[in-house]
């Protein structure tokens, strides 16, 4: 039986595309669709920027050699106080779980910044940050659900300052999370006929 990948990107992005306000709906929807495609394009100047700063954060808790010397105090000070919060943790770790929603069968998938101990970390980088920014984001219950750890802290930094989001969650509250989502991601393809077709061609599980 086939079974089809959701990883929080994927709903992050369906929930962008169906939120926005903002920008030419022609090319809102041509990225949306080229998502569900699966086609590679140029990582924004944000994506990359924050794959510094975490990278920052790893060579420091590893002590390799790291490029700081260039950056602001204040950077600096945000990769010193993320990597003392996640310092002898484990990075990177696949997460993956199969659940069945709706007749189908669905692998959860997705990889850690950081677990440590009973919580899982997720490194954020931003423009601005107001509390209760990451409520909505379906990755701490994925995550949560996948490594049956139930504790997960946001640490989010702007290069400034650094603010932690903290989600305590249940096996039962994560899945009831993620069933909601996908509810409504199901219900969004039955409409749109050419997102389904591209969802169901680029997204079956290898795994």
């Amino acid at each position: 039986m086939s079974k089809y990948l959701i990883t929080p990107s994927l709903l992050s992005s369906y929930n962008w595309y169906i939120s926005a306000e903002y920008g030419d709906p022609a090319e809102l929807r041509k990225d949306w669709l080229q998502r569900l495609a699966r086609v590679q394009t140029p990582m924004s100047e944000a994506a990359q920027k924050g794959i510094d700063f975490e990278n920052r954060v790893r060579e420091l808790i590893e002590n390799k050699p790291t490029i700081l010397a260039n950056q602001k105090p204040e950077y600096i000070e945000c990769v010193i106080n993320i990597a003392n919060r996640v310092r002898s943790g484990h990075w990177q770790e696949t997460l993956k779980k199969e659940i069945e929603f709706d007749g189908k069968t669905f692998l959860l998938y997705g990889k850690s910044d950081v677990i440590k101990e009973d919580t899982i970390y997720d490194i954020k980088t931003t423009k601005s940050y107001e509390v209760g920014k990451f409520q909505d984001n379906p990755q701490h219950a994925i995550y949560c659900y996948c490594a049956d750890i139930y504790k997960f802290k946001y640490l989010v930094t702007d290069f400034k300052d650094v603010f932690e989001e903290s989600y305590t969650l249940t096996k039962e509250s994560a899945l009831e999370f993620i069933q909601s989502y996908l509810s409504e991601f199901l219900a969004y393809l039955e409409v749109d006929i050419e997102a389904r077709a591209q969802y169901y061609k680029h997204w079956e599980s290898k795994y």
